[in-house]
């Protein structure tokens, strides 16, 4: 049994070490579209100091401006607002998020 069962595991092992977790890049589309651009800034602000966090979030607000149709980067924004403990900034966003998409209640 263990005869049989070594090949697989070379092959497995051969296609886990081969294999490029990036062969099939993103396209252009979603690269470029604003809700990728602030799903970056988003992964920036985890690790940025004060005055950082502050630039980036005036650069995801000027995003939001800019595609205030966009209601993800509006729950990005609203949501990174509550994460540096903006939190009447962050619940006024959320008001206006649910204005836009508002919450069916499940029964």
């Amino acid at each position: 049994m263990k005869i049989i069962l070594y090949p697989f595991r070379v092959m497995a092992l051969f296609f886990l070490l081969c294999s490029d977790t990036n062969s099939y890049p993103q396209p252009l589309s979603i690269k470029n579209s604003p809700t990728s651009e602030v799903a970056d800034l988003v992964e920036k602000l985890a690790v940025a100091d004060s005055k950082q966090s502050t630039e980036i979030l005036t650069k995801i607000n000027t995003i939001r401006n800019k595609h205030p149709e966009n209601t993800n980067i509006l729950y990005m924004y609203a949501h990174s607002l509550i994460g540096e403990k903006r939190y009447r900034e962050g619940i006024d966003t959320l008001k206006i998020l649910y204005e836009k998409k508002p919450c069916v209640p499940i029964y």
